[in-house]
């Protein structure tokens, strides 16, 4: 196991709670034996299996009630288990390898008599069906938006299935496939609302950081957007990606700029000399879009360095944003004097000239 792991979780299931879990986990899969697509006492069996890691036949009697459907898709009956897994929870010690032969009956059994018709985690692509089966179950079984498992033990559970439990992160963030395209749909829950109920998520997102900025450089903006949008809603620290976000805050997707700025408004002194280097020596369109952030989300913190831009920025769309950080007197000098020009013909070239510069 992995050292930052070590201790932090049980590895065995003590005597006097084999025949307590036992019973509860007989309970937990009474639906598999239900008419038409049900298998007589395979709850049992499965239990023992779970508990003890005896019984590899039962797994394969379910898998025998698989339907014929092929390729790496979750469906099934979304919340079939998780109605009684908040007691079933509290039953059970902190065992991954427990946990993870439970994961794998998930998986297995949210197949049966249902086609899996699309995956709810599209980071997770490729063998990972226990995780996404488990995590269907687990957010469904406690209260709304609780944090109630430990990401720590779903860490371990990943070890105990030979996988690196980096793949939390990327199961989390990112939403393209093996091919690079997008599997996020706005009709579908968001992949991140699955791990609202770990606590200690941030934590372990904290250990990954290469994973995070592959998903906030994923090739697509919808992909980017939603990267953004998990990282705000989860509580992850931005402070290693700065740099990053503050580029994706002023990039040419709309969608990408307005989930970033939650994110710089949440932790404004921290990029603001990012927000301000940009407003200052990026490209015309850069300069815009980061002027105005500064202005929506701070406009008077910021309106000294706002109106210091005026004498040097040529773009006519920032210099008109930034007129209206002007100090009072000079907007109204300049609301005069645009009066009088304009109201003489024998200024007409003059009046196209500031036409071209935008400044009225």
């Amino acid at each position: 196991m992995l050292e930052w792991l070590k201790g932090k979780v049980k590895q065995r299931l003590e005597a006097g709670q084999r025949v307590v879990v036992g019973k509860a986990l007989g309970s937990h899969f009474a639906v598999l034996e239900q008419r038409k697509v049900g298998i007589p006492s395979i709850a049992e069996r499965l239990a023992n299996y779970v508990v003890d890691g005896d019984d590899q036949s039962a797994l394969n009697d379910l898998k025998s009630r698989k339907s014929g459907m092929q390729g790496y898709v979750f469906g099934g009956s979304r919340g079939r288990f998780s109605q009684g897994l908040t007691g079933l929870l509290k039953l059970m010690p902190d065992d991954p390898e427990l946990y993870a032969r439970l994961a794998t009956v998930y998986d297995i059994a949210s197949d049966v008599g249902h086609p899996r018709m699309y995956s709810p985690l599209p980071g997770l692509q490729g063998g990972h069906g226990w995780l996404t089966a488990f995590l269907v179950e687990v957010s469904d079984a406690g209260q709304k938006n609780g944090q109630y498992f430990s990401t720590d033990l779903l860490a371990a559970m990943a070890v105990a299935q030979q996988a690196d439990p980096a793949i939390l992160v990327r199961g989390a963030l990112i939403v393209l496939d093996p091919q690079r395209k997008s599997m996020f749909s706005r009709w579908l829950q968001p992949p991140y609302k699955y791990f609202r109920c770990l606590s200690g998520f941030p934590e372990l997102v904290s250990r990954f950081p290469t994973v995070v900025q592959e998903a906030l450089h994923q090739s697509d903006a919808t992909a980017r957007a939603y990267t953004l949008e998990a990282l705000f809603t989860l509580g992850i620290s931005t402070a290693p990606f700065l740099e990053d976000i503050t580029a994706l805050s002023v990039s040419g997707s709309k969608e990408v700029r307005e989930k970033a700025a939650p994110l710089i408004q949440a932790s404004l002194d921290s990029f603001r000399p990012f927000v301000e280097a940009i407003a200052t020596s990026g490209s015309s369109d850069e300069r815009f879009h980061a002027v105005r952030l500064l202005g929506r989300i701070d406009g008077n913190a910021t309106r000294d360095f706002l109106a210091s831009r005026l004498e040097s920025e040529k773009s006519p769309r920032s210099w008109r944003h930034l007129r209206r950080f002007w100090p009072k007197v000079q907007i109204l000098m300049w609301t005069l004097l645009r009066s009088i020009i304009f109201a003489y013909r024998p200024f007409q070239v003059l009046r196209q000239k500031l036409r071209w510069m935008m400044l009225y």
